[in-house]
């Protein structure tokens, strides 16, 4: 009977431990879309959630560019994105 405990208490702490690594973090990024490399033609803001480790999140939530066309012209989108949890 003491065995079952001590394994059942055993197996409560080991996923008490591994749920508590793995939370929701909020990614928000503000986005920027550039026409000539000077000119903001839009700006708008979006936000996910990602769950995970803060490693995998901030991995998922960074900096990144693409390209894609605004009006007929060539744009560059900028996403500025930034990990920000609830403390």
């Amino acid at each position: 009977m003491k065995n079952i405990l001590s394994v059942s208490a055993l197996i409560c702490v080991v996923l008490l431990a591994f749920s508590s690594c793995k939370k929701h973090h909020d990614c928000n990024c503000d986005i920027k879309t550039v026409i000539n490399e000077v000119d903001t033609v839009k700006s708008t803001t979006s936000h996910h959630t990602i769950k995970g480790t803060l490693d995998d999140a901030e991995d998922a939530c960074k900096y990144y560019e693409t390209e894609e066309f605004h009006l007929g012209r060539p744009a560059i989108v900028y996403h500025y994105c930034a990990i920000k949890d609830e403390d």
